[in-house]
């Protein structure tokens, strides 16, 4: 099987060159490119693109290519026992009427304001910046003991890491992740339950950030789409197999990609 060309962004991260440097160990073309503009190199051609969102979206609407990610309503549709407190999708209008704190963040992954705890609906964004009908994700507000990512393909679990400890980066002053052998089984062990539930729809490939809270147990605390999402601990080799199948071409969508694709309107 012929891999795409792994195409980064100008924007150089750890990340972005520890995911070339594993594309290289594996012999798959990787390019970064020197602007949004896509050069001739990548021009009808397999790609799979790694990089900040708006970067992703402009490059593979000019390619010719789409996007997998998780849908917005793909966490707050999911069976209660997987996600241990009350989520919804709302309006952004209906959510500046809140009297109560909640966690608000825009639902469809574009962090296009901060995601935080919100003490009422009057902090959110005002109608100058996001108009009543933007949607949000509502939740509940819990205290997140640990937090894991995992990077996941066809339903199977391919590398995770630690990456929050008590709201604070799971990292050493020399730059370790720092690892607790049990709890890595215990978040292991609940993301591949959560992936063997075949009640549970999961997109071909994305990421799925794991946590406990405190006196409730392990959740799922997110998913991102994979093509954007920071790697922290996890091994980049594995890591690049579910970003080479976050790309696709147009003429290659199967069914199963269809519900976890989206098209995006870019001018020139």
């Amino acid at each position: 099987m012929t891999l795409p060309i792994l195409v980064t962004s100008p924007r150089i991260t750890p990340d972005s060159v520890a995911l070339m440097e594993a594309a290289m160990a594996s012999e798959q073309k990787a390019l970064r490119l020197p602007s949004f503009r896509p050069t001739d190199e990548v021009q009808n051609v397999p790609i799979a693109v790694y990089g900040e969102s708006l970067f992703a979206i402009i490059l593979t609407s000019k390619l010719n290519h789409l996007l997998i990610e998780p849908t917005p309503a793909w966490l707050p549709d999911m069976p209660a026992e997987y996600t241990q407190r009350e989520l919804i999708v709302m309006k952004l209008g209906e959510a500046r009427q809140l009297t109560i704190p909640r966690f608000v963040k825009t639902a469809d992954g574009t962090k296009g304001f901060e995601a935080k705890v919100y003490k009422s609906g009057v902090g959110l964004p005002g109608l100058d910046f996001y108009p009543d009908d933007h949607e949000v994700l509502v939740s509940e507000p819990v205290t997140w003991e640990v937090e894991y990512r995992c990077f996941v393909r066809e339903r199977e679990l391919l590398t995770l890491s630690v990456y929050m400890r008590n709201g604070e980066l799971a990292l050493s002053d020399s730059g370790v992740w720092l690892e607790n052998t049990s709890e890595t089984g215990a978040a292991r062990q609940f993301c591949e339950s959560l992936l063997q539930d075949q009640t549970v729809d999961i997109p071909p490939a994305c990421v799925i950030d794991v946590g406990r809270i405190s006196k409730r147990g392990w959740a799922v605390v997110e998913a991102n789409p994979a093509y954007g999402s920071g790697i922290y601990g996890c091994d980049p080799v594995k890591t690049l197999k579910v970003i080479n199948r976050t790309t696709i071409q147009v003429d290659a969508v199967t069914e199963t990609d269809a519900p976890w694709v989206k098209t995006y309107v870019v001018g020139d």
